[in-house]
């Protein structure tokens, strides 16, 4: 799933941090932003699961995959027509994608804690845990509390 995002392919230039990277406006692209904001929030939540006691909260990620909505609207026909062929091949209804979110928020237990479920499972993803990927948590983790510093007080646990 997110061993194909261009941050696991590429990655970010070592002169720039994850953010500053995603943020460039030379190298914005609304399809792979939009895959690459996927895996940072899964690895986020990753990191508050390692950094806060599953007993208290259990914090996880859920993806209910394609579902159908009429999210693509403002798109050129083009795009509409294919993402239409794709949605009636594949998509979920609405329904199906809100039982999905509320198993995650409360049937999941203290196994689902800072991990990311597909279809109500646990979901292992090859890059996600790699070295690669835990050097761009960690870089994601310490930009977003740098950030967040300057607008609120942390939690001793950020």
């Amino acid at each position: 799933m997110y061993e194909t995002t261009g941050l696991a392919t590429s990655g970010f230039p070592a002169t720039k941090g994850v953010l500053e990277y995603l943020d460039a406006v030379a190298t914005f692209s609304s399809l792979p932003q939009y895959a690459n904001s996927k895996l940072l929030a899964t690895l986020l939540v990753r990191e508050v699961g390692q950094r806060y006691d599953s007993n208290k909260v259990i914090v996880n990620i859920f993806c209910p995959g394609i579902v159908s909505t009429n999210l693509a609207g403002g798109l050129p026909f083009y795009v509409r027509a294919v993402l239409s062929v794709i949605k009636y091949m594949r998509a979920r209804t609405p329904e199906t994608a809100a039982s999905i979110a509320l198993h995650a928020a409360c049937v999941a237990g203290k196994e689902s804690h800072g991990k990311l479920l597909g279809d109500k499972e646990l979901h292992d993803d090859p890059y996600v845990g790699s070295e690669k990927c835990n050097e761009l948590q960690k870089n994601l983790w310490k930009e977003t509390m740098e950030e967040m510093a300057e607008y609120t007080s942390l939690p001793e646990w950020a």
